[in-house]
């Protein structure tokens, strides 16, 4: 696809090999997705512990790009 022109200070959303190559050339700072909050992680826990026959609903890839 195609993306850009990419104008400063603006946010955008691109895919995740974008942003770490352009992160990699320091042209760009990433910002990490709503659900790597602390808060939001804690409430996923507390739900992983009250709900013993169920796991959470996370999001896709939510490993992999925690990792990032």
């Amino acid at each position: 696809g195609f993306y850009g022109p990419f104008r400063p200070p603006n946010k955008i959303k691109v895919p995740v090999w974008l942003a770490i190559t352009l992160k990699r050339k320091q042209k760009c700072s990433i910002q990490p997705p709503k659900w790597l909050d602390r808060e939001w992680l804690k409430e996923k826990l507390l739900e992983e512990f009250t709900q013993k026959d169920s796991f959470c609903a996370l999001p896709f890839h939510f490993t992999e790009l925690a990792e990032l």
